[in-house]
């Protein structure tokens, strides 16, 4: 999953290609900044990875949640 572009994230790369063409001067700036943003955002989601699956489980159940119940879901201890 980490790594790898998900079908259906093309307009989400579009977009965050252009925040980064705001804050960037030239297009290998703006590459640097994709990679720095991919890699810290593959850093977030290994170090919450039990958070992030016990999220992505309870919304395949139920389809959507609350941010009430996403911070119920977060806070909870994790069995290993």
């Amino acid at each position: 999953m980490i790594g790898e572009t998900m079908a259906g994230t093309g307009h989400d790369l579009e977009e965050a290609r252009t925040i980064g063409s705001l804050l960037c001067r030239s297009l290998g700036s703006v590459d640097s900044y994709m990679e720095f943003a991919r890699i810290e955002a593959a850093g977030l989601i290994a170090d919450n990875a039990r958070a992030v699956r016990a999220v992505a489980a309870a919304l395949v159940e139920y389809r959507t949640l609350t941010g009430g119940e996403i911070s119920r879901i977060i806070r909870t201890p994790f069995r290993d």
